[in-house]
C-alpha cells in the first residue's frame, strides 16, 4: 500500500494532556489561503467548563483548552462550535456563566498556561460575538461567579486576589488586600446564595471569608489541614450555613459557615486532589466530587461516597440537570464530555462536534484519497492513530483499541498498530499482501535517527510515518493471534 507521508502539524502544545483541533477541507486542487475551515475530527479532547441556560437544561455552552466555546441545543448529545476568544489558541476557558437576568448574555473568564494573564469575555448576542471587558484586561481569571441574589454583581478571583464589579463587568475594584501575600491566586469562589456581601474564596494557600463584601477577610482554615490548595467551593442554597471545600489534601464540610471545617471521609489518598464539587439541585445530600482519579458520590451528605468511574477519568466540571437530575455530565481531560442518564452510575462519551484534540501527523492513501490516517497526541487510552475512510467529510473516526487490520481490495491488508505519542520517536505502519501470523512476534520501536524500523519477523516491511509518534508496541508485547 502506497502512503502519501505529509510533514507533522507542528502547533504549540498546552501541555501534553492539552490538544488543540485537527481541520479538513477536503479538495482536489489548492485551495487559497483565506478559503474556510472545519472542523472535521476526530472527536474528542480536553473539556474544562459547562455552563447552562437558566431555564433551559438542554441549552448548554462548553469550554474548553484552545479558546473555542461550545455549543449544545439538546442537552449535550451534540455540540456546535461557536465561537473562538481573542483570535488566540491558548486560552483555557474554565469558567463560563449565562447572566441569570439576560440569558442573551454570557460571560466567559479565561487564563493561559505558564503565562500570568487571561481576561475577561461578554456576549450580548448568546455567545456568537464576544468583547473582551477591559476592567480585568491581563488578569489569568482562576474563578468566577455570579450573586444568586444579584445578578448585576460579579467576582473574579485572579492570581492577584479577589475582584468584584457592581455594575454586570462594566467597571470592577480590587476587594482582596492590595498585595497581600496570603489572599492571592484565587483558584475558588462561591457568594452566598442570599447575601452578596458573603463571599467565600479558595486560595492555593487556604480558604477565606468575607462578610461585609471584601472590606474584612478571614482566614477559615479550623479543620483544615494547613497550606491546602482549595480548588472547589459550594454553599447549600437552602441551608447558606453548609458549606463543602476540596482541596489537595481532601473534601470538608462545614455546618456553621466555615468556622470549622470537619474532613470528610471515604476519598482515597491517591484521588484526595478534587478539582470540583457539584450538588444535586434537587437532592442536597447528593454531591459529587469530580477528582483527578475518578467521580465520586454521597447520597448522605458526605458520610460516605462511592467511586463511580475509573481512576483514568481526570474530572474538570460536572453538570446535573435540575430538571432530570439522573442526567449527568463530565468535562473531561482527552476524553471530552461524558454523559450519564442515571446518575452517575455509568457514562458514555458524547462528543459530537466537539472536536479538540492535537494532531501530530497525517497520512493519505494515495491509491485512495478517501482514507485518511491522523496520529493524535495522548497516552493509551485516548491516543494513538485515527482512521476516516470517507476522506473526513464527517466526524467519524476509527480508533483501533488493539491492532486491527483493514481490508484493501487493490493492496491486501493494511495493519494499522495503535500509536502512542513520544518524544523524537515514530509511528509503525506495516503493510503486507498476504495476512502474516508471524506478526505476533515480538516487535521493536522506531530509532528516531533512522527511517527504518526493525521487526522479528523479516518478511514484515515497517514505514515511519510521523518522527513525533510511536507504535504500542514494545519489546516483550505481542499482538493478538486473531490481529491479522
Amino acid at each position: 500500500m502506497n502512503l502519501l507521508r505529509l510533514a507533522p502539524l507542528r502547533w504549540r502544545s498546552l501541555v501534553p494532556a492539552f490538544v488543540l483541533p485537527l481541520f479538513f477541507l477536503y479538495a482536489t486542487e489548492v485551495l487559497p489561503a483565506q478559503a474556510n475551515w472545519s472542523p472535521s475530527g476526530p472527536d474528542g479532547g480536553d473539556a474544562r467548563a459547562f455552563a447552562a441556560v437558566p431555564g433551559q437544561p438542554s441549552h448548554l455552552y462548553l469550554g474548553s483548552t484552545d479558546s473555542w466555546i461550545y455549543e449544545s441545543m439538546d442537552a449535550g448529545t451534540s455540540w456546535l462550535r461557536l465561537a473562538m476568544l481573542d483570535g488566540t489558541d491558548d486560552l483555557i476557558l474554565d469558567n463560563i456563566v449565562v447572566d441569570a437576568a439576560d440569558p442573551q448574555t454570557v460571560f466567559a473568564a479565561a487564563w493561559r498556561l505558564d503565562h500570568p494573564d487571561g481576561g475577561l469575555w461578554v456576549s450580548h448576542d448568546a455567545g456568537h460575538s464576544w468583547t473582551e471587558m477591559q476592567g480585568l484586561h491581563g488578569q489569568s481569571i482562576r474563578s468566577f461567579a455570579q450573586a444568586p441574589s444579584n445578578p448585576k454583581i460579579l467576582i473574579a478571583g485572579t492570581l492577584q486576589g479577589v475582584y468584584r464589579s457592581s455594575d454586570e463587568g462594566a467597571t470592577w475594584s480590587l476587594i482582596s488586600p492590595a498585595g497581600s501575600k496570603e489572599i492571592h491566586e484565587v483558584e475558588s469562589l462561591a457568594i452566598d446564595p442570599a447575601n452578596p456581601d458573603v463571599i467565600y474564596a479558595g486560595t492555593w494557600h487556604l480558604p477565606w471569608k468575607t462578610s461585609d463584601g471584601g472590606q474584612n477577610w478571614q482566614n477559615i482554615k479550623e479543620g483544615v489541614i494547613d497550606d491546602s490548595d482549595v480548588f472547589s467551593i459550594i454553599i447549600d442554597p437552602v441551608k447558606s450555613n453548609i458549606v463543602y471545600a476540596s482541596a489537595c489534601s481532601g473534601i470538608y464540610k462545614s455546618e456553621n459557615g466555615g468556622k470549622l471545617f470537619k474532613k470528610i471521609q471515604g476519598i482515597p489518598s491517591t484521588a484526595r486532589r478534587t478539582r470540583v464539587l457539584m450538588q444535586d439541585p434537587t437532592q442536597p445530600e447528593t454531591v459529587y466530587a469530580g477528582t483527578t482519579e475518578g467521580l465520586y458520590k454521597t447520597v448522605n451528605g458526605g458520610k460516605s461516597f462511592k467511586v463511580m468511574t475509573g481512576p483514568e477519568v481526570i474530572v474538570n466540571d460536572i453538570f446535573v440537570d435540575p430538571a432530570n437530575p439522573q442526567h449527568v455530565m463530565l468535562a473531561v481531560d482527552r476524553g471530552g464530555v461524558l454523559v450519564s442518564q442515571d446518575g452517575g452510575a455509568s457514562f458514555t462519551a458524547s462528543n459530537q462536534g466537539f472536536s479538540a484534540r492535537k494532531v501530530e501527523a497525517l497520512l493519505v492513501d494515495q491509491k485512495n484519497p478517501g482514507r485518511l490516517m491522523a496520529g493524535v497526541v495522548n497516552d493509551k487510552n485516548y491516543g494513538g492513530a485515527f482512521l476516516s475512510i470517507d476522506g473526513a467529510m464527517s466526524s467519524h473516526w476509527l480508533s483501533p483499541l488493539m491492532a486491527r487490520c483493514w481490508p484493501e481490495q487493490t493492496t491486501g491488508s493494511f495493519c494499522w498498530i495503535r500509536a502512542r505519542i513520544r518524544p523524537r520517536n515514530g509511528l509503525l505502519a506495516t503493510s503486507s499482501p498476504t495476512p502474516s501470523p508471524r506478526l505476533q512476534q515480538r516487535l521493536f520501536l522506531a530509532n528516531a535517527s533512522t527511517s527504518k524500523s526493525r521487526s522479528r519477523t523479516p518478511s514484515v516491511s515497517w514505514m515511519v510515518a510521523s518522527p513525533r509518534l510511536i507504535s504500542l508496541a514494545k519489546p516483550g508485547w505481542r499482538l493478538p493471534r486473531t490481529a491479522c
